[in-house]
């Protein structure tokens, strides 16, 4: 109330004081600017979230390819390649996909929207059970030349980060929108190191159940845990390996 106040006889004493057509120039200036500045940040949200090639579905999307803004027809992905896609969480949490588990079909009961915790999973991913030779120092070496991060930060718990996973903190999880994932598909030599789960890049989100919740705190929790962990979306595609 007293900012109004303030305001109005701010304006009252230009009026009295300053030339009118002065005050009106200087109103406009302040209008224009603000239309400017509305504008600027409405254009920034724009181009963080304008990612026009699909994945399959408006849930996933492509934005970037070795930095270059990708058009409507999904390229193709070799490795080497570094991308950018978006994952829509706010559509795929308001979809049906989000209710029934995709592997059992099973309807999804001890999940709760409100207080709740996802899980990103990101591909391609080496696991031991489908090397084409177990070898711990060439699964070490795969990892340690697999770059990838999720953004923004703020709704992760860092301490979560695995070698091929990130999980949202625990909270209000229809409150959460367009996750980046920022991915560099690793050379054509590590994509041959297994039968399954190389050879494709893309996402899977899985929750953690009520029974869980609290206790999925660092990397080590989500290798413990992520057999009850409960998958409900996943979307990947091929990588050109040149067969």
């Amino acid at each position: 109330m007293v900012t109004i106040k303030v305001v109005l006889f701010l304006v009252i004493f230009m009026v009295k004081h300053i030339n009118i057509r002065f005050f009106v120039l200087l109103l406009e200036g302040v209008i224009i600017l603000t239309v400017i500045g509305f504008i600027f940040l409405n254009r920034l949200k724009i181009l963080n979230y304008d990612c026009l090639a699909k994945m399959g579905n408006d849930y996933q999307r492509l934005c970037l390819q070795n930095r270059i803004k990708v058009k409507d027809n999904l390229p193709e992905i070799k490795s080497g390649d570094s991308l950018r896609l978006a994952i829509n969480l706010k559509s795929i949490l308001n979809s049906k996909l989000a209710t029934q588990n995709r592997v059992t079909k099973e309807t999804i009961t001890n999940v709760n929207l409100k207080d709740g915790q996802i899980c990103i999973v990101i591909y391609p991913v080496l696991t031991h059970a489908y090397m084409v030779k177990d070898d711990q120092k060439t699964y070490d070496d795969f990892y340690k030349n697999y770059k990838w991060s999720v953004s923004p930060s703020s709704s992760l718990q860092l301490a979560t980060r695995n070698t091929n996973s990130i999980c949202t903190k625990r909270g209000d999880l229809t409150k959460l929108d367009t996750i980046f994932l920022d991915l560099d598909i690793p050379a054509k030599q590590y994509l041959f190191l297994a039968k399954l789960d190389t050879w494709d890049y893309g996402t899977k989100l899985v929750f953690v159940p009520n029974n869980l919740l609290g206790q999925i705190n660092t990397a080590k929790d989500i290798d413990a845990h992520y057999n009850q962990m409960i998958p409900f979306y996943m979307n990947t595609n091929y990588i050109n390996i040149g067969l």
